[in-house]
Formats: structure tokens, C-alpha cells, sequence
């Protein structure tokens, strides 16, 4: 076994016996060893080796076996630490791995070092040296056909990408990662991730017609039943809402309400309520909306957050209904949930609170609109909610159309199309 190695490295590289002995050994020396008639010392082996630019346990293929077993098992305690999160602890048993040669391994090794690698580098904050190693993992999976962990790796990638905001090369990952699953249907679960994450990169970037697409697919493709099913059909929803398509959007809402029961997931169906509600505002039945609102209420398990999300949405859709609508009573409410102790409102969403209740204010009173819609731009702004703030810009210009203020509004319109593509000013 020593022999023919030594013979295949020898070949590979082109060289005769002659030449591999270089002088310091003789050529019949090297045809003993390749004929097995003598074994070489650590020390020789150990110069041959190096020539032939190989490893030392590359000759030694006992040793090599049990130095990969020692990896495997040393990366698996990696990856039990990864997933959770114990980073630290990884991170220092992972530089054990690093006496290993890794290029010498079996490729499902290689496929588990480099994805441990790629894990420790995105806890490190090192993103995009994390994605490429990541792809260097999914390649090595790909190689055994180990089309799951393959997968994972790229949505992995894909993933981190979203959550930094490196949205276009994330759907790129994505879509990637699709390519693992192509001849793999049965992997439902993990297609519907994928559509749903290539949804969500899409509608951030405001492409609400393609995210509108691939939620669909997340909805068709996914679990029957399954709660990231409804989720998706709650974004198809709010896209289809979004490009003012209100009775399909209706439609979806409902249809996730429905299947949220099926669920016994209130949250869910609180979301698809609050989405059903402002559908039907926007289609000017108020009774219809009220109703929806009434439901959500009764929900067992709603928190203060969700009740809060459901009378600010409702809020800023009447104030958007081309006849002045009562709102009082809504506003009441809202104001009473905001004095409630609640630590999982987040601060844009406290934030679209007041707005909710100012935007309100301002359709029965436009006094200083645009000073009051410009701070609260800014307020969005600053906390990188470009949508919401270039929504408020875009309410301020209405009610300065409506005073015939007509340079102003043209100035906050302007502003609002620069926050959506990505200028703010």
C-alpha cells in the first residue's frame, strides 16, 4: 500500500525514479520501496514526502484513517456547540481541527470542517469570507451526495446575507440553494424555507410582484398545513395589498385566518386578521374591518404587542379612506395599550404607534404638517425603516396638495423616492 502511493504521487507529478531520488537516495531505493520490498524510514519517508508534495499520512493510510476518525468526531462536538451557541467553546476546540490537513479527508469530513469554519467566521462577524466557505462546504456535501447538508450550507449563507442586508447577492444564495433541492421534491419543508427567504429578501428590496411569486411557491410547496405555509400566504397577502390588488389580498388573509384555526396558532391568525381589517377598509367596508378587529380580540394568548400592531394598522388605513372616518374610539385604545408595560414592542414599532395616532390627528387638523411629517421621517430614518418614513413623506405631500402647497409637496415627494431607491436625503 506504501509502494503504490508512493508510485501514484511519483506519476502524478511527472517524475521517473531517478529523479525522485535526486541525488539523495539511489533510483534502485525507490523501486524497492515501490515494489514493497523495503520499507523507508520515518525520516526518509518524511523527505519523500515533502518532494512529491504530499502529506506524511498520505502514505501512511492507517494512520491517516484514524487521524480522520479523531477529526470527525472533534467537528461534531464543533457543530453540538454551534447549535447552541456556545461560540467560544467551538471556536477553541475548532483549532484543535487545524493540525489536520483538510484537503486529505474524505469529502463528508471536508464538508463538515468547512461548515464548522464558516459558522465560527460568521459568529466572528466575518461575513462574506463565512459565505465563500460556506460554498466550499456545500461543494465537498455535493461531491457525496449529501444533498441536505449541501443545502443548508447555502441557505445558511443566504440567510446571513438577509439579515446584514446584502439582499441581492442573499437571493442570489438562495436561489442557489434551490439548485441543491432541483431533483429533490420530497425536501418540502426545506423548498418552502427557501421560496419564503427569497420572498422576504424581495419585498425588503420592493419587489413586491417576484416576492409575491415565491411566497405563493413557499405556500404550494411547503407542508400541508404547515405554519410557514400560512405565514407565506400572510406576505402574499400584504405584497398583493401593497400593488392595491385589496379583494386578492382579502382573499389570502382569509384563507390564512381559516388555516390558522386548522393550526390552533393564534398569533398566525391574529396576523392574517389584522391584514383581512385593512383589506377591508381599503374596500371601504368599515363594519367588515371592525368585525375582524373584534375577532382578533377574542383570540386566547394574544399579547399587547399584537393588539397594539392591530389598531395601528387599522388606524392608518382609515386615515387613508378618501371620506373622513371616526376614530376616536380606535385611538382610545391604542393610547391605553401604549401605557401597558411591554417589553416586546420594538422601538419602530412604538414609534409607528405615535405615528399612527398623529397621522390621525392630522387628517382632522393639517396644522405644521410638513415639519411634523419631516420629523417623523427622520425618526424612521434613523432607525433604517425607509418604507415607513417614505410612507409618512407620502402622506405629507397629500395634505400639502390639499392646502394647494404645491412646491412643498413636490419636495416631500421627492424625498420619499429617494429613501425607496436607496438615497435618503
Amino acid at each position: 500500500m506504501l509502494g503504490q502511493r508512493v508510485k501514484q504521487a511519483r506519476l502524478a507529478k511527472g517524475l521517473t525514479q531517478a529523479e525522485l531520488a535526486h541525488g539523495k537516495f539511489s533510483r534502485s531505493y525507490i523501486g524497492a520501496i515501490e515494489r514493497g520490498r523495503i520499507k523507508p524510514s520515518a525520516e526518509n519517508l518524511a523527505v519523500i514526502a515533502e518532494f512529491l508534495g504530499q502529506p506524511l499520512l498520505y502514505f501512511m493510510p492507517q494512520a491517516q484513517e484514524e487521524a480522520e476518525t479523531k477529526l470527525l468526531v472533534l467537528l461534531n462536538e464543533v457543530k453540538a456547540l454551534l447549535a447552541v451557541k456556545e461560540f467560544d467553546q467551538a471556536r477553541a476546540m475548532f483549532e484543535e481541527c487545524s493540525d489536520f490537513d483538510s484537503s486529505q479527508v474524505a469529502p463528508l469530513v471536508q464538508g463538515l470542517y468547512f461548515e464548522a469554519k464558516a459558522n465560527i467566521e460568521a459568529s466572528d462577524k466575518m461575513l462574506l469570507r463565512a459565505v465563500d466557505t460556506f460554498k466550499v462546504a456545500a461543494q465537498a456535501y455535493e461531491l457525496v451526495g449529501q444533498t441536505l447538508d449541501a443545502w443548508r450550507c447555502t441557505f445558511s449563507a443566504a440567510m446571513a446575507l438577509y439579515h446584514c442586508g446584502q439582499l441581492s447577492y442573499a437571493v442570489f444564495m438562495a436561489l442557489e440553494s434551490l439548485g441543491h433541492l432541483k431533483n429533490a421534491p420530497e425536501h418540502e419543508d426545506e423548498l418552502s424555507k427557501t421560496h419564503y427567504l427569497v420572498g422576504s429578501c424581495y419585498t425588503t428590496l420592493g419587489n413586491c410582484g417576484a416576492a409575491s411569486a415565491h411566497f405563493a411557491l413557499a405556500e404550494e410547496v411547503g407542508s400541508l398545513g404547515a405554519a410557514l405555509g400560512v405565514k407565506a400566504l400572510i406576505a402574499k397577502a400584504s405584497c398583493l395589498a401593497r400593488q392595491g390588488n385589496w379583494p386578492a389580498a382579502l382573499v389570502d388573509a382569509q384563507r390564512a385566518a381559516a388555516l390558522s384555526d386548522q393550526l390552533v396558532a393564534s398569533e398566525l391568525k391574529a396576523e392574517a386578521l389584522i391584514g383581512a381589517a385593512v383589506c377591508l377598509i381599503s374596500l371601504q367596508d368599515t363594519l367588515g374591518a371592525q368585525r375582524m378587529l373584534s375577532e382578533l380580540l377574542e383570540l386566547p394568548q394574544i399579547g399587547i404587542a399584537t393588539k397594539r400592531k392591530a389598531y395601528r394598522e387599522v388606524l392608518l388605513a382609515l386615515s387613508e379612506l378618501p371620506d373622513h372616518c371616526e376614530t376616536f374610539l380606535y385611538e382610545d385604545a391604542l393610547q391605553g395599550l401604549m401605557l401597558k408595560p411591554d417589553d416586546t414592542t420594538l422601538e419602530w414599532e412604538q414609534l409607528k404607534d405615535k405615528w399612527a395616532l398623529t397621522k390621525c390627528r392630522l387628517r382632522r387638523a393639517p396644522l405644521c404638517a410638513e415639519s411634523t411629517v419631516s420629523s417623523f421621517s427622520q425618526s424612521f430614518t434613523s432607525l433604517e425603516r425607509y418604507r415607513d418614513a417614505a410612507d409618512v413623506l407620502v402622506f405629507g405631500a397629500k395634505l400639502l396638495e390639499q392646502q394647494e402647497e404645491h412646491r412643498a409637496a413636490l419636495l416631500l415627494m421627492k424625498r420619499a423616492c429617494n429613501l425607496l431607491i436607496g438615497r435618503p436625503q
